[in-house]
């Protein structure tokens, strides 16, 4: 009985080597985009996203096949590119599902320098920002808001402002 769990051991892993082997071969990663990030308080004065937005890094999407699995950041220092970190699970989808929004709402075709990832971390508010159609999609919600979906499409005004609210009303929380 024990020899029988060792070989049925050996061959699961065998296949699972195999399978490994199989996707590694397929992986790839998109073109880089900008990462950028806000706070609640440079939001307050900003008449468009560009007034409020300071670049941290780039990303890059590693995809198998079409799948996205998995997100890669490079982080921006004044050496250099100082820390690269990985996010896995529903980011990866997230942001698919949130450029695929931009792009089916953006008046020409999109391509990898149109996009941009913004983050109001305080809040925990991601979305895909086209610059030059002035455009928001949000991808991931810490909180679950009405007036800010997922996937949705906002202009740049609409969401600093349902930001603000957003905003406001977790601090008088």
């Amino acid at each position: 009985m024990v020899e029988l769990r060792a070989e049925m051991r050996e061959s699961i892993l065998r296949q699972v080597r195999q399978e490994v082997r199989y996707l590694v071969q397929r992986l790839r990663a998109t073109e880089p985009y900008a990462m950028f990030t806000t706070t609640v308080d440079r939001l307050q004065s900003a008449k468009r996203l560009t007034d409020a937005v300071r670049q941290t890094g780039w990303e890059s999407l590693v995809v198998v096949g079409e799948t996205p699995v998995a997100c890669i950041h490079v982080i921006d220092s004044d050496s250099g590119p100082a820390q690269a970190a990985t996010a896995f699970a529903n980011v990866p989808a997230a942001l698919a599902a949130a450029v695929h929004a931009a792009e089916r709402a953006a008046s020409r075709d999109l391509s990898i320098e149109d996009i941009s990832v913004v983050r109001v971390g305080q809040l925990g508010i991601m979305v895909v920002w086209v610059p030059a159609e002035k455009i928001v999609v949000p991808m991931r919600l810490r909180y679950e808001r009405r007036d800010l979906k997922p996937n949705c499409v906002y202009s740049e005004v609409q969401f600093i402002r349902r930001v603000l609210k957003f905003a406001s009303e977790v601090e008088s929380r």
